[in-house]
């Protein structure tokens, strides 16, 4: 990841496990993203939390666990990458950044038993990604704040979120989060809406979130992938009226959104998920 410039740090941000017993079902990992402060100071992914994940993935790949749940602290679940390590980041470093974030969230994915991200609060950028590599999601409904903002800031998702995003909703609504709503102001949506564009498996009320979260995880079965957007997507065509939006609003003068529309298009054409980790990478 990219150094800090001399910037106020902020909190560092951890990966908490904790084993919960499940009956006969065995134990649950049930892991918290937190930095030890209140809503106020959002849980961000920097150096530290990379660090953090990458010293529990052993512990959870090497485990006899039944299931994970991934959750956030209270009213925040994770707000994406520090951009205050962004400062003076060469291409090397940039590169570098992604691909951590590529190799580790990839682990996650390939755990070998159901994965369950309980988004439970304010979800943006590395935090919809992050989630995005479980296997299912639970999102609650006091959740005002889901969306990958990137391309409001000028660069794009390079952590997965470019080819995730398409596979499991489509090329249209891929579109509509990743390019169009940051471009509009930066838009955001809220659980329900999150959970009516296909991002969460199940929509729950926040008074038993967690406990609920569990019990989904707990019953979901192995599935494939299972990723794939809708078959019936008119790829080329989204895509046609996307780039003549963006045309109409920016005239070619930032190239963030550009660049993330050629990402979800590859994404849609077939690429395998490592060719569009490399694509991230070099974006």
């Amino acid at each position: 990841m990219p150094r800090s410039s001399g910037r106020t740090s902020l909190p560092e941000t951890e990966f908490k496990l904790v084993r919960v017993e499940v009956d006969d079902a065995g134990a649950l990992a049930l892991v918290t993203i937190d930095n030890g402060e209140d809503h106020t100071k959002p849980t961000f992914f920097g150096r530290a939390a990379l660090q953090s994940l990458e010293r529990l993935l052993p512990e959870l790949e090497e485990g006899d666990w039944a299931a994970l749940v991934l959750t956030g602290k209270p009213f925040v679940f994770a707000a994406g990458a520090d951009i205050t390590e962004f400062a003076e980041a060469t291409r090397e470093l940039a590169i570098e950044g992604s691909r951590t974030g590529h190799e580790l969230f990839g682990r996650l994915r390939a755990l070998p038993f159901p994965t369950v991200a309980a988004i439970n609060g304010a979800c943006l950028g590395g935090g919809v990604e992050i989630a995005l590599h479980c296997d299912a999601r639970t999102i609650s409904t006091s959740v005002r704040h889901f969306a990958c903002p990137e391309c409001f800031l000028g660069i794009v998702p390079a952590w997965g979120g470019t080819q995730l995003v398409p596979r499991l909703v489509g090329a249209e609504q891929a579109v509509r989060v990743v390019v169009a709503n940051p471009m509009r102001q930066n838009r955001m949506l809220t659980g329900l809406e999150a959970h009516e564009l296909g991002f969460a498996d199940r929509l729950l009320e926040p008074a038993e979130f967690v406990d609920e979260s569990i019990a989904f995880a707990l019953g979901l079965a192995a599935d494939g992938d299972g990723r794939g957007g809708s078959p019936g997507d008119p790829v080329a065509e989204v895509m046609r009226k996307a780039r003549a939006r963006l045309d109409d609003q920016v005239h070619g003068a930032a190239p963030a959104p550009y660049t993330a529309l050629d990402l979800i298009e590859g994404a849609c054409s077939g690429w395998s998920l490592e060719e569009g980790y490399r694509a991230e990478e070099e974006a």
